[in-house]
């Protein structure tokens, strides 16, 4: 046997003695230390074919890189200190090693110089790992600080912010500098956020120690976080103050790229304080500064305020002009086409001045608006159209680079005033089908995507998906915690936060990689087009399109039918905001509208006028409203379509008499949810907690058992009632059920809490629905504002309702007010009894409210609206099918009656 492998030795033996052979036998530190580029690419090519030195490798290759950066070429700097880390990762074999660790520090910083900013967060937080790994405490904070400006500088500032506080409440004794660093990096975050008060708080405690060591350089950053904060807050006197102080510092530093940023802000405060001429003044003197220091991003961001001075002054063609040189500056003659074009794409795709081109297009897009204004002519209007095409392009990239919830919400928000233009603009044309579009990015846009990453995390495995979710509820869990932590706990929150994040962000790069389904779907949603809409829905449908967006400036509606569209604009969003407001006064207590019905009938009338101002009757039976801003929470049933002179509350024009009104928080959405097939409904679950019990401050709801009976007279019934109704029966239920219906308490949360509604034990929050899978094809919630709850800008009502949407229900039948238990449930119990009879779901609770308002046994202040029309629908316009069949369940229920009966008198022959 040995005899067969001894070749077989000898040619290994021979190999090995090769590969030693061929390592250099000259003194490697000498050549590093030299720093001749020549000879240490020679000695790389060497050390390539000797295993035993893939540390020296790494050595040579980082000292390369460094070489590349000094020369000015970064882009080969990066390829080199890739391989540097690369070939010190395989020697040091998973070992944390602070050769390993200054490489990756390096790749870091020369990806933060090549505004990479995702790349470079990643690279310092491998470097902050490896610091944490050799136990240098001062070294990790140290690193930890690059990681959070760069999440900052990449927009993603809930990440950025939580490794900050983290820093700063897990000092200790002589990490006062580390300190001081980071509340001013979280003051300019928070500066950035427009958090400004917060922002002052921070800043305002580093500033002492920048000053008592003589830290020229951060005091001076410092001051113009603070005029930045200020000037966010109007306080211009307090901007020239600090701004000031800073631009002394800096011209002491001889720093003219700072001093330029001073002196743009400066002159943006002497803008808001309408001194033109000292504005002007300023802003000359900063681009001057700018261009000397060849900041081509600080030139742009001040010929952009040179074109605001220009525009505020009544010169929208200068304006327009200098908008244009800014967004050229960060790429010349950057002009793009309509449709995009595939070079275009990319570019917008991989700029690192996504945020600064989308304010300079959106200045650019109101100069346009601006020169069409002044001079009517109609090749403004005609301009505008590839640069919003551009600009939606450029708000996707920037939402879809984050991750984080409430990062994404806070770029969704920023993006409102562009999409506002762009309608501005499709309406001055009666341009429906780009109108349309724009409305529908302008809405539930994150919703949209939630779906579509909720479908794409079906397609992988069930392991990996609960895994998944998992750290997705730890991490909104101990956000939440953090919202409410004592002071003595927030460092240890935010240290699990900061480890869920991390892990969080390495299981979801995992299965982008692994499934390419996953990586297609989480890029984000595709929005309906107008044509299939139109076709699909409204021609031959009898139903009517209410689109609105409630924007900054103004309100725009697109209302539609199978045969006609009208693009209006509605006038100031103030003024429509505070109109709104006395209208919804109304049903802030129950006797409000029966104590003055001819002032509500008024205001309801007006409001209805003010809100379809279109030509014409509405010419549709049913009504798809989509709201936007506040309209959210107006209920359209209970405008009035015509003048009522008389008292009676039972008779009056309500639209709810003539029209079956329905929501949605987009049309998209609706799209969804029509062609979704559903779960044939037989089994229904119902909760009502407080049937019989008032319990942790929650009244008795004693109508809650004539909902439950309502629902039993029809369908097939599994009641939690008082104790039995705890969260575990929820969870257990809500995977089963075809209709879920809970009968309780709930909280809108307008103060920034959490939405909740109550069980007998706990309570579910909303984002317990984020996490779950819920595919009822209807969920009522007979709670009070359970529908209701923040109003994020561009997105819409952050409550209840939507979260079951987003958990994967059909339909949503939820309330706008505190209902009356009462009459909430003789509403609900005839709309039961509709949807039995195979009624669709919103003309079920059309036909309900109808019943209530006709019904002579209710009392006539009962007919308030107060008392009918809290209760919305949001969903598909399908009745509830049979189990087994595509009948409606009256039929269901007829067939078999007709079999019962049937067999009766089959029997009684036999017998």
């Amino acid at each position: 046997m040995l005899t067969h492998r001894l070749p077989y030795l000898l040619l290994y033996l021979l190999f090995s003695f090769s590969a030693f052979a061929k390592c250099p036998e000259k003194p490697i530190l000498p050549i590093v230390k030299s720093g001749d580029r020549a000879e240490l690419e020679m000695l790389a090519e060497e050390l390539k074919d000797c295993p035993k030195l893939l540390d020296s490798l790494g050595l040579v290759y980082h000292e390369l890189g460094v070489l590349s950066f000094r020369n000015g070429d970064i882009e080969k700097a990066v390829q080199e200190m890739q391989l540097a880390v690369d070939y010190r990762k395989k020697a040091f074999a998973g070992e944390a090693h602070e050769d390993l660790g200054r490489s990756y520090f390096n790749l870091g910083f020369f990806y933060e110089r090549s505004k990479d900013y995702g790349q470079a967060s990643t690279c310092y937080r491998a470097a902050a790992d490896i610091q944490q790994g050799l136990n240098n405490r001062v070294l990790h904070r140290a690193t930890a600080l690059r990681v959070a400006k760069m999440d900052s500088y990449a927009g993603d500032f809930d990440k950025a912010e939580r490794l900050l506080r983290w820093v700063i409440e897990d000092t200790e004794e002589g990490e006062a500098l580390n300190l001081a660093k980071a509340r001013s990096d979280l003051g300019l975050l928070y500066t950035e956020r427009k958090a400004s008060q917060k922002a002052i708080q921070q800043l305002q405690l580093a500033l002492p120690y920048f000053s008592q060591q003589e830290m020229l350089q951060d005091e001076a950053a410092a001051l113009l976080n603070l005029a930045k904060a200020h000037y966010h807050l109007g306080h211009f006197t307090e901007t020239k103050q600090f701004g000031s102080q800073a631009l002394a510092s800096y011209q002491a530093l001889e720093d003219i790229d700072y001093q330029a940023r001073v002196k743009n802000l400066l002159g943006l405060a002497a803008m808001k304080s309408q001194q033109h001429d000292s504005a002007a003044q300023l802003l000359k003197e900063a681009l001057e500064l700018a261009r000397k220091a060849e900041a081509k991003e600080d030139a742009a961001a001040i010929m952009d305020n040179i074109g605001e001075l220009a525009l505020q002054q009544g010169k929208p063609d200068q304006a327009a002009d200098w908008f244009l040189k800014a967004m050229q500056t960060l790429k010349a003659d950057f002009y793009p086409d309509s449709p995009l074009q595939k070079a275009e794409r990319q570019y917008l795709e991989k700029t690192p001045y996504k945020i600064d081109l989308s304010v300079y297009l959106n200045d650019l897009l109101r100069a346009l608006l601006a020169q069409h204004e002044q001079s009517g002519e109609e090749q403004y209007l005609q301009a505008a159209v590839p640069w919003l095409k551009a600009g939606d392009y450029l708000i996707d990239q920037l939402r879809s680079a984050h991750s984080d919830a409430g990062t994404k919400l806070f770029w969704r928000e920023e993006a409102l005033p562009f999409y506002e233009r762009a309608v501005r603009i499709c309406t001055a044309q009666q341009a429906t089908a780009d109108a349309f579009y724009f409305l529908e990015k302008s809405q539930s846009v994150l919703l949209l995507e939630a779906l579509a990453e909720a479908d794409a995390l079906s397609t992988i495995p069930d392991s990996l998906q609960q895994q998944e979710r998992a750290l997705r509820r730890q991490l909104n869990r101990l956000q939440l915690e953090l919202d409410q932590a004592g002071s003595e706990s927030v460092a240890v929150v935010l240290d699990q936060a900061l480890g869920v994040e991390q892990e969080l962000e390495r299981l979801t790069d995992y299965l982008s990689q692994s499934f390419p389904v996953y990586q297609r779907q989480t890029a984000g949603a595709a929005v309906i087009s107008w044509e299939p809409f139109q076709s699909n829905y409204l021609k031959g449908q009898g139903r009517a399109l209410i689109h609105y967006l409630f924007g900054e400036e103004r309100a725009y509606l697109l209302y539609a039918n199978g045969q006609e569209s009208q693009l209006l604009d509605l006038g100031s969003s103030d003024t429509l905001a505070r109109q709104v407001e006395s209208f919804l006064h109304w049903f802030s207590a129950p006797a409000l509208i029966e104590q003055a019905p001819a002032a509500y009938k008024e205001q309801a009338y007006a409001l209805f006028q003010k809100l379809l101002p279109i030509s014409g009757p509405l010419k549709a039976k049913a009504l798809l409203v989509i709201p936007g801003g506040p309209l959210a929470y107006v209920p359209f049933e209970a405008l009035l379509s015509a003048p009522y002179p008389g008292t009676d509350l039972s008779t009056a024009p309500y639209l709810v008499n003539s029209h079956i009104v329905s929501y949605s928080f987009s049309a998209t959405l609706y799209d969804q949810l029509e062609n979704n097939t559903g779960s044939p409904v037989m089994q229904a679950y119902a909760m009502a907690p407080f049937a019989q019990q008032s319990k942790g401050g929650h009244g008795t709801l004693k109508y809650s058992p004539v909902e439950l009976e309502a629902i039993a007279a029809h369908f097939q019934m599994h009641s939690f009632r008082d104790g039995a109704a705890t969260r575990q029966a929820f969870i257990a239920a809500m995977g089963q059920a075809g209709i879920l219906h809970l009968s309780t308490h709930a909280y809108g949360a307008y103060d920034g809490k959490q939405p909740y509604i109550a069980l007998a034990d706990s309570s579910i929050f909303l984002t317990d629905l984020y996490h779950w899978d819920i595919p009822a094809e209807l969920v009522v919630l007979s709670a009070c504002q359970s529908n209701i709850g923040r109003l994020a800008r561009g997105e819409g009502v952050l409550g209840l309702g939507r979260g079951f949407f987003y958990a994967g229900a059909n339909s949503i039948v939820a309330s706008l007010w505190n209902l009356n238990d009462q009459s909430a449930s003789q509403v609900i119990s005839d709309f039961y009894a509709s949807l039995a009879e195979g009624q669709p779901k919103a003309a079920a609770l059309q036909s309900a409210k109808a019943q209530y308002l006709q019904d002579t046994k209710v009392a006539a202040f009962r007919k308030s609206p107060y008392y009918w029309a809290g209760l919305t629908y949001y969903g598909d316009s399908k009745p509830l099918k049979a189990e087994g069949t595509g009948f409606p369940l009256w039929w269901a229920f007829g067939l078999i009656a007709f079999l019962v009966i049937a067999a009766y008198f089959f029997g009684r022959r036999r017998a």
